[in-house]
């Protein structure tokens, strides 16, 4: 067999191998889907820790994934071990920023102020100006008990779209409560609610699934007592 014809046979072994390779990955990755959507979040913990997800998938893929399943499980000390190695990790600037807006989440929504603050400032310096300044009013709402921006996203919120409204309503609710409006409060938590799992602000469903709050790291209406 000469040189050349070995070359190609072992080109086609290593295509084989690589492309059978990403069809397990892909079918596991939908077996991980599909547990989180269905709850099974403990089944879930057990595949990621087994050899084959670690040899299929890096470990910023696995430990992410188990941070979201920790998250959705209200486990608050596994999901914090989680983040904090998620940010010793070196990453590239993507997989940095999608680490550091869930811990962003995190933290303020576990009243972690401190940590919170940490994020908000590298959220400042290295993501896009929109984004930064979503990040300072999700901020002063949650740590400086603002009421600031009341007027102006009840203003917002009949023309936005459901995303939009998802968002809104939550932090329209969260000033509320700072406000010690209980009466509103309860009522936007409610329109919050049904947004974030995919209704309509009438109580009307938009056909989601009550597994898209669980997409969305960290979301919990209302905030610690």
């Amino acid at each position: 067999m000469d040189s050349k014809t070995l070359m190609y046979i072992t080109f086609a072994i290593v295509a084989a191998v690589l492309v059978g390779e990403a069809l397990w990955r892909r079918h596991m990755y939908k077996d991980f889907e599909r547990m989180f959507a269905e709850g099974r979040y403990d089944d879930l913990l057990a595949a990621l820790d087994k050899r084959t997800a670690q040899f299929l998938f890096q470990p910023f893929n696995r430990v992410f994934l188990r941070m979201n399943t920790h998250i959705a499980k209200g486990e608050e000390a596994q999901a914090s071990a989680d983040i904090d190695q998620l940010l010793r990790m070196k990453l590239g600037k993507k997989a940095r920023q999608s680490v550091v807006i869930n811990a962003y989440q995190f933290y303020l929504q576990n009243d972690r102020y401190g940590d919170a603050k940490t994020m908000l400032d590298e959220i400042q310096e290295t993501f896009p100006a929109d984004v930064a300044k979503d990040a300072q009013v999700t901020y002063d709402i949650y740590a400086k008990k603002s009421t600031a921006y009341l007027d102006d996203m009840l203003a917002e919120y009949d023309g936005a779209d459901h995303a939009r409204k998802a968002q809104l309503s939550y932090l329209i609710a969260i000033q509320y409560q700072n406000g010690h409006d209980n009466k509103n409060f309860a009522k936007w938590r409610e329109i919050a609610t049904r947004m974030v799992l995919g209704g309509d602000d009438d109580g009307e469903s938009a056909g989601g699934s009550a597994s898209g709050s669980a997409s969305r790291p960290g979301v919990r209406i209302g905030k610690k007592s």
